[in-house]
């Protein structure tokens, strides 16, 4: 949720988590260096879909999808 949140911010979208979906490919090693790759994928109107992968070791230990609501369109 994180990293989507810094992919987000770095495309300049404001939004907020609606599902986040993570399957695990093997097992998180502890102090190892970790790789974050955080993608947006689509934007449909207020929804924004994000994907990323979690590296350990040159192995994807993770594989996630979001999909955010944007708020920077919304009017307070």
């Amino acid at each position: 949720d994180d990293i989507f949140g810094s992919a987000l911010v770095a495309n300049e979208y404001g939004a907020m988590t609606g599902t986040l979906t993570v399957r695990y490919e093997a097992p998180m090693p502890i102090r190892t260096e970790l790789h974050w790759v955080g993608r947006l994928e689509e934007v449909e109107e207020r929804r924004v879909v994000v994907s990323g992968e979690l590296w350990a070791n040159r192995e994807c230990t993770a594989i996630a999808e979001g999909v955010f609501i944007r708020d920077d369109l919304l009017e307070y």
